[in-house]
């Protein structure tokens, strides 16, 4: 059976998945991994994290599993978690989907973006910060009150040290 692999984003853990989960799990084996620093796994501690640690973290997973092959989807930073993971392990892979994501580099804008909210995340702390970057997932964030509730409670646990790193 082929397994599906759906990577989250920025500010979120694998329970962004739930619902899709029942519906993914009629044709693929899904595991819902959790990328180091959120949800149930620890943060990387050391100088220079970033995409190549969390991007080997779930190649580790494949390996631990013995998953020869999956279709990965990605939500934002998951996309550039599985566009690295596509480039570096490419036998690994037989296909790919990326939600709200990009395979192009940030820009000056977007750098620019991430230090003001390196920034903010320092000043403020990581539930500040989430509280003001989960509203921007939703089109309508009114109509979504309950879900980012549900999403900010899920995600009290990620460190301001976390979303440093991610970013």
């Amino acid at each position: 059976q082929t397994c599906a692999l759906p990577i989250y984003g920025f500010g979120e853990n694998n329970r962004i998945w739930d619902y899709w989960v029942p519906v993914l799990s009629q044709t693929y084996k899904v595991i819902t991994p959790d990328i180091p620093g959120s949800g149930r796994s620890d943060l990387i501690i050391h100088t220079g994290v970033g995409l190549e640690e969390y991007t080997d973290a779930i190649y580790y997973l494949t390996e631990s599993e013995k998953i020869d092959s999956c279709i990965m989807a990605g939500h934002s930073m998951g996309g550039y978690i599985t566009l690295n993971f596509a480039e570096k392990y490419p036998t690994r892979l037989k296909g790919l989907c990326l939600i709200h994501s990009t395979c192009y580099a940030d820009n000056e804008i977007k750098k620019e973006t991430r230090q003001k909210s390196i920034a903010f995340i320092k000043n403020n702390g990581s539930k500040e910060f989430l509280k003001t970057s989960v509203l921007g997932l939703f089109h309508k964030p009114e109509q979504y009150a309950a879900n980012i509730q549900d999403i900010l409670k899920q995600n009290e646990g990620i460190t301001p040290e976390a979303l440093i790193q991610y970013q």
